[in-house]
């Protein structure tokens, strides 16, 4: 079933119970906020807020700026929740379409009503259990990255004092690699998501240069008859 669709009409009774206890009135006005991925990182955001980084979208009015805008937020948010959206979806989002903002809220509805079901929950070791395979594989490739020779690694079920083997790694160490890591992977998402607006920013110059340019020639053409 698609994202955006036409709801029936017990849906749709539905929504409007729901937009009449939140006070929201689905005019001309609220479609074009909702097109906005900005305001609907908000609504999100409300539901959980460790579900949304507001630090990684920024408002635009351009169509092709907030199709990009769509793309990464479904990517980052959409997607944990177990939605799927076609790139006619999206489309239809960044466009204001009227079935498209009812299909929204109807899913940010049932949402808030049935509670989050994340679909990639993130794994968390406790404090006093030794790391898996994967795990120890994980701190290998992040403490020799660029080594030839590797030592096996062995994660200590605690920090109390300093490893007598050199090839221990204590829990903490281990804990403090992956929070960097994971601080440079959302530096390189954020760089890559401005680079992607830059080009989307341009190739929307070009075509207004473009138009430009051919009503220039348009212009002169009058001019020498």
């Amino acid at each position: 079933m698609p994202f955006c669709r036409t709801l029936n009409a017990k849906e749709l009774q539905q929504l409007d119970d729901w937009m009449i206890h939140k006070q929201i009135k689905l005019d001309n006005r609220t479609r074009r906020d909702l097109s906005d991925v900005v305001t609907v990182a908000r609504l999100f955001r409300k539901l959980n807020a460790k579900l949304v980084d507001m630090y990684n979208f920024s408002s635009h009015s351009s169509l092709a700026l907030k199709l990009e805008n769509w793309k990464m937020f479904n990517l980052k948010v959409l997607r944990k929740l177990g939605f799927k959206l076609s790139r006619n979806d999206l489309e239809q989002l960044a466009s204001a379409r009227r079935t498209a903002a009812e299909s929204l809220l109807y899913h940010l509805m049932c949402t808030e009503r049935d509670g989050l079901k994340l679909k990639f929950q993130p794994q968390i070791l406790p404090l006093m259990t030794v790391a898996t395979q994967e795990d120890i594989q994980r701190v290998r490739n992040s403490l020799a990255a660029n080594t030839s020779d590797q030592m096996p690694v062995q994660l200590l079920e605690n920090d109390k004092g300093p490893a007598e083997d050199p090839k221990n790694v204590p829990y903490t160490v281990y804990k403090q690699l992956i929070q960097e890591k994971h601080k440079k992977q959302k530096y390189i998402s954020s760089v890559r998501h401005k680079v992607k607006l830059l080009q989307s920013l341009i190739l929307v110059k070009e075509e207004r240069i473009n138009n430009l340019m051919k009503r220039l020639a348009t212009l002169s053409k009058q001019t020498s008859l």
